[in-house]
């Protein structure tokens, strides 16, 4: 039987395979019981910062994984990956957010049945298409607006279906603050002011190493929001040899590496 390959350069890590970054997944965990369904929701948001190619995105797909083995069917989760076009306005980037939301999402089997249909009108319904034009009269044109309703309309199909907390994970946020950066206020105040609507969102970012001091004003603000912060390093020598055995160990390939060839690989790496 053909073995799995563990490692891949061009992918994020398998879950499965991921190793080390203990402490970053010990908060998650810690955030993740804490945030509990109530009438007034106090949920942390997590901002992931680091070079490209450090493995942020590997943190977020494990970040989903731990979810579902954590609260099962009471949570829902998506990763919404950005870029530079994505993110020239808010509307480009509210509008990718609803789409990968709906399309994009991760949940336990029981409750894909209970809310894909209503996931798509719900898409449908909030970026406009199936609007009437009266309809369109009434509900306001702001951008901010239409995702905050979105997500306020939203954490109602999920909270009837058995979910207590949902997390959205946005993927290199910092093409948002390259492309517009007031676009981070206004996802502050939308987040900020869900859960007086009793909606339980945890947000959770990735994005470049000097995100929060790159734009002097918003450096203090974000850094409030995300009460949750860590910068991804470079492995250490040791924690190279971890995320090299562990995975091995895991996929059950017998290799053994001697020290000498990891360090090799720790050099060349970089870490």
């Amino acid at each position: 039987m053909e073995k799995t390959n563990p490692f891949s350069p061009t992918f994020p890590v398998n879950p499965d395979y991921f190793a080390n970054r203990n402490e970053i997944l010990t908060s998650f965990n810690t955030a993740l019981k804490r945030s509990v369904k109530s009438a007034l929701p106090t949920p942390d948001n997590i901002a992931i910062l680091g070079d490209w190619g450090i493995g942020k995105t590997s943190v977020l797909k494990k970040f989903e994984s731990m979810m579902l083995k954590i609260k099962k069917d009471e949570c829902f989760s998506v990763i919404v990956e950005l870029g530079p076009t994505t993110c020239r306005s808010f509307p480009a980037f509210s509008k990718n957010i609803i789409e990968d939301i709906d399309t994009k999402f991760t949940v336990t089997a029981p409750l894909i049945s209970k809310i894909r249909r209503e996931l798509k009108d719900w898409r449908l319904k909030t970026i406009g298409w199936a609007e009437t034009s009266a309809e369109r009269k009434i509900r306001s044109e702001t951008p901010t607006f239409t995702l905050k309703q979105g997500l306020i309309e939203l954490w109602g199909i999920l909270e009837k279906s058995g979910v207590e907390t949902a997390i959205i994970m946005l993927d290199d946020i910092h093409y948002l603050a390259e492309k517009y950066p007031d676009g981070l206020y206004d996802l502050r105040g939308i987040f900020q002011g869900l859960p007086k609507y009793g909606c339980n969102y945890m947000l959770c970012v990735t994005g470049a190493k000097g995100l929060f001091t790159a734009i002097r004003e918003l450096a203090e603000p974000l850094s409030r929001f995300f009460n949750i912060k860590y910068t991804l390093q470079p492995f250490t020598l040791e924690e190279t040899k971890e995320v090299i055995e562990g995975p091995l160990q895991k996929a059950k390939i017998n290799l053994k590496l001697d020290e000498d060839a990891i360090t090799e690989i720790y050099n060349l790496t970089a870490g």
